[in-house]
């Protein structure tokens, strides 16, 4: 699962720039307690510090929601 999240390009700062996310959280039940968020391009060092994480309850399936 995407999504796209806007940030503003180091070199830019004035322009706004869709980041695309990617979502990980998988466990053995297939419904994980909490969701992390990384930039989909970022390298390994960022994705240890790049990150968010989200509990399940608060993460919404767009596509069900619209």
């Amino acid at each position: 699962m995407t999504d796209t999240f806007g940030r503003r390009e180091r070199d830019s700062p004035s322009e706004f720039q869709p980041q695309t996310l990617e979502v990980l959280g998988s466990d053995a039940s297939g419904r994980p307690e909490a969701y992390t968020f990384v930039p989909r391009d970022a390298d390994a060092a960022e994705r240890q510090t790049t990150w968010l994480t989200a509990d399940r309850a608060s993460v919404v399936d767009l596509e069900a929601w619209q």
